[in-house]
């Protein structure tokens, strides 16, 4: 549900430390927009403080929320290699600290740092792993189990993310997760 990658965050960590000159730390405030659908951005991000999400905007007004990110996560890596503008929008969620390797820096230490070529490639494989399962999840049990579920991985999601995320996460409305919501105080008490 909220993502983390503890070795890329590790790695970054000492990457920051070693090409210090060539990568940049950019923080951003709470629901401040990191990247936009549609642009295209000089760098990949890794996530290296606060809660992202990652979300798709679409024609009818609405936005999907695919996943929400936090520490170690890159964002921007699939646009460096499609060299296209971002498929999806990131927000801040909360307050959040962004280590930002430009592309020609990226791709050096994709061709020459294997550690890190393997640790992007793990990222990868693992976005793509999570995503079927969590929507087959999704699709497959009642909202107040996908609520009960995000609890298990998260128990403090609902004090971390907005109610209206947690909704546009979902697939639902606000009031459809008010009344699952309401439904589950009542069954737990």
């Amino acid at each position: 549900m909220i993502r983390t990658n503890p070795k890329l965050l590790a790695y970054s960590k000492t990457l920051l430390e070693k090409d210090r000159a060539q990568v940049s730390v950019t923080h951003y405030k709470r629901k401040e927009e990191i990247m936009g659908q549609g642009h295209r951005y000089p760098y990949v991000g890794i996530i290296i403080k606060g809660i992202v999400k990652c979300f798709i905007n679409e024609a009818n007004g609405k936005a999907f929320i695919q996943e929400f990110m936090t520490e170690g996560m890159e964002v921007g890596e699939l646009e460096f290699f499609e060299k296209g503008g971002a498929t999806c929008s990131v927000a801040a969620v909360t307050p959040v600290t962004i280590l930002e390797i430009p592309h020609q820096l990226f791709k050096i230490l994709l061709d020459k740092e294997l550690t890190f070529n393997r640790l992007i490639l793990e990222s990868l494989a693992d976005k793509v792993r999570y995503k079927a399962p969590r929507h087959a999840f999704q699709t497959s049990y009642s909202l107040e189990r996908n609520i009960e579920k995000m609890g298990e991985l998260y128990p403090d999601f609902l004090k971390v993310l907005p109610k209206g995320d947690i909704a546009n996460y979902l697939g639902v409305s606000a009031r459809s997760l008010n009344r699952a919501l309401k439904t589950l105080r009542e069954e737990h008490g």
